[in-house]
């Protein structure tokens, strides 16, 4: 069994940490170009050690009806993806690289295996590189405020199994360049980013989540995480001064206003949301229906997306919905 830390450091966890299972480093946002055209960005790097690769793979077949090679050992995943949202297009990457990330103290340097996607920095800084499909992204990302500790930044025990410890640069500003199709402009937005590690498989591949990354107007960020699990539901509130509530499982409703299916996968997600918070309330519905990435060799098929806010608030929001089979139970 790894061995774990008792409490969240930065910047030095910001650095991959050869005693977790799972863990990834996770950046979505909303971006636009110098011209007015709006695009959604997500790149996050996955490591899982190949224990965790066995105990995914004695639940692959039964819940999903996937398989995974038995002789994995120590690998790291990419997924990438572009919304471009005036277009109402999708498109993503995913990609495995063999063997484990570097060891860089304070940071981390991540990229696929031609360098196409990558993630360099730490402590708040980071230089990210998205190519998919014709769309190449060039970003410099800076955190505005200081890092959000979930759970006091200690070692959360699910109830449903495994443990997590989880913190989030909520707001980051980026600015750099998009390349297309021989055209390259300036954009610029806001970017989210989350790093999450530790015995993950359950929450992954038993139960699954819908998770909220909102920005509203007066720089305020709302995370909630709802997992297929009532009493798992948390989230938290930041205001423009930079202080963080924490939210429990009843301080916050989400509502599902409406559903669309898949026509690649065949899945069912929630596809319009009421979010209620007390002080916020909220309507976030999704730029553009098709947001599932669904490639064939990835395991686990999710929906992950930009969206919009509306109500006593205006913003937007990156959802991702996890858990979601082609036979639906929620």
């Amino acid at each position: 069994m790894k061995t774990n830390k008792h409490k969240i450091s930065l910047p030095a966890d910001d650095a991959f940490l050869d005693n977790q299972l799972i863990q990834w480093w996770y950046w979505t946002g909303q971006l636009t170009t110098n011209n007015g055209k709006r695009y959604g960005i997500e790149l996050c790097f996955f490591a899982v050690d190949a224990a965790a690769l066995h105990i995914f793979e004695l639940f692959a077949h039964k819940i999903y009806g996937e398989k995974i090679p038995s002789d994995l050992t120590t690998v790291q995943m990419l997924n990438a993806a572009v919304t471009d949202i005036d277009a109402d297009k999708f498109y993503s990457k995913v990609t495995y690289i063999p063997g484990r990330p570097k060891n860089i103290e304070n940071g981390f340097a991540l990229h696929d295996i031609l360098n196409n996607c990558s993630a360099i920095g730490g402590n708040g800084n980071d230089t990210l590189v998205i190519t998919v499909d014709d769309f190449k992204f060039e970003l410099q990302a800076e955190q505005i405020k200081q890092p959000v500790l979930h759970y006091s930044g200690e070692k959360h025990e699910y109830q449903f199994g495994g443990y997590t410890y989880y913190y989030s640069r909520e707001m980051m500003a980026a600015v750099g360049t998009l390349s297309h199709k021989g055209v390259k402009q300036t954009v610029s937005g806001d970017l989210w980013f989350d790093r999450q590690y530790g015995e993950l498989v359950q929450a992954s591949m038993l139960v699954g989540w819908q998770w909220f990354a909102i920005q509203l107007e007066g720089n305020v960020q709302i995370m909630l995480f709802a997992y297929h699990w009532q009493s798992e539901h948390m989230g938290s509130i930041t205001n423009a001064a930079g202080e963080t509530i924490a939210l429990g499982a009843s301080d916050f409703h989400i509502e599902i206003l409406d559903w669309w299916t898949s026509p690649n996968s065949g899945r069912r997600y929630p596809a319009k949301w009421h979010i209620n918070t007390g002080d916020y309330d909220l309507v976030v519905t999704p730029l553009v229906a098709d947001q599932e990435l669904d490639e064939d060799w990835l395991l686990i098929k999710y929906w992950e997306g930009a969206c919009k806010v509306e109500g006593n608030h205006q913003g937007s929001a990156y959802v991702e919905l996890v858990g979601y089979p082609r036979k639906h139970w929620l």
